[in-house]
C-alpha cells in the first residue's frame, strides 16, 4: 500500500498517533500536579485564615479581661487611697462604660456554656462589688478601725470573687488559644496532603507512563532495527509486526512492505541472470 494512503486511512482512522499520546500523558500529569497543589494552597489558605481569626479574637479575648482587671485593681486602689485620706472626702468614680464595654465584647465571643455561665458570674459579681462600693461615702465619715475593717473584712472578699471570675474568664480564652493554634499546625499538615497524594500519584503515573513509552515505542523500534540489521546480514525475511494503531505501526508496515518488494526485485534479478 502506498504510504500517502496509509497516513491518509490512518487520519481518517481518528485514532490518537505517538505525539498526541505523549503529550496527552504529559497533560494528564502536569493537570493532576496542578489540581493538587491549587487544592492544597485553597485549603491551606482557607483554614489558615479561619484559625487565625479564631487566635486574633482570643487574643482580643485575653487582652480585654486584663483590661477588666486592670480597671478593677486600679479603682480598688484608689478606693483604699480615698478612705485613708480623711482630710478629703473626694472618692473615685469606676469607669462602668469602659467596663461594659470590654464585658460585652468577652460575653459576645463567648462560644460554649462554661462560658457563658462565667461571663454571667462575672456580671453579678460586678453587680455586687459596686453596691458594696457605693458604702463608701457612708464608712468614710466613720472611725478608723470601722473603715479598714470595711474595706479589708466586706470589700475584698467581694473584689476578690469577681477578680476569681475574671481569672477564669481569661482562662477559657487562653485554652481556646491552644486549641486554635494546635488546630492550626493540623491545618497546615491536612492541607499538604493533597500535595503529597498528588506528588504520588504523579510518580506513579511517571513509572506507568515510562512502562507505556518503553514497552509500545522503544521496544518496537529496537525489534524494527533488530530486523532490519537480520535483512541486511543474513537476507532474512522481515517479520516483524505489530498492531500499535499509530505511525510507528505504519512505519512498521511500510518497512516490511520495502523489504519484501526489494526480496521480490533481488529474486527477479538472480532469475533473470541464471536465465
Amino acid at each position: 500500500m502506498d504510504i500517502k494512503k496509509r497516513i491518509r486511512k490512518f487520519l481518517h482512522d481518528g485514532r490518537i498517533g505517538m505525539r498526541g499520546r505523549i503529550v496527552l500523558g504529559f497533560a494528564l500529569l502536569v493537570l493532576i500536579l496542578f489540581l493538587s497543589s491549587f487544592i492544597a494552597v485553597f485549603e491551606y489558605r482557607h483554614m489558615s485564615n479561619y484559625v487565625s481569626g479564631m487566635i486574633a479574637e482570643n487574643i482580643k479575648c485575653i487582652n480585654a479581661a486584663h483590661k477588666l482587671l486592670g480597671a478593677c485593681d486600679d479603682y480598688n486602689l484608689r478606693l483604699l487611697t480615698a478612705i485613708g485620706d480623711t482630710a478629703n472626702g473626694d472618692f473615685p468614680v469606676f469607669d462602668e462604660e469602659r467596663f461594659s464595654s470590654d464585658y460585652d465584647f468577652l460575653r459576645s465571643a463567648a462560644n460554649d456554656r462554661d462560658a457563658l455561665r462565667m461571663a454571667d458570674s462575672v456580671r453579678y459579681a460586678y453587680s455586687a462589688y459596686l453596691l458594696v462600693a457605693m458604702e463608701v461615702e457612708k464608712v468614710w465619715l466613720s472611725d478608723y478601725s470601722d473603715t479598714h475593717d470595711w474595706y479589708f473584712n466586706r470589700l475584698q472578699p467581694v473584689y476578690y470573687k469577681l477578680r476569681g471570675y475574671i481569672d477564669k474568664l481569661s482562662e477559657f480564652s487562653y485554652t481556646a488559644l491552644q486549641t486554635n493554634s494546635a488546630a492550626l499546625q493540623q491545618s497546615f499538615y491536612r492541607s499538604i496532603m493533597p500535595g503529597v497524594i498528588a506528588v504520588s500519584v504523579g510518580i506513579i503515573i511517571a513509572l506507568l507512563f515510562m512502562y507505556f513509552i518503553v514497552s509500545r515505542y522503544v521496544m518496537p523500534v529496537r525489534k524494527m532495527l533488530s530486523n532490519v540489521h537480520d535483512y541486511e546480514r543474513f537476507d532474512k525475511t522481515y517479520t516483524y509486526t505489530f498492531n500499535g494503531g499509530d505511525e510507528l505501526s505504519y512505519l512498521n508496515e511500510e518497512i516490511k512492505d520495502i523489504i519484501e518488494q526489494n526480496i521480490s526485485l533481488k529474486r527477479r534479478y538472480n532469475s533473470s541472470r541464471e536465465d
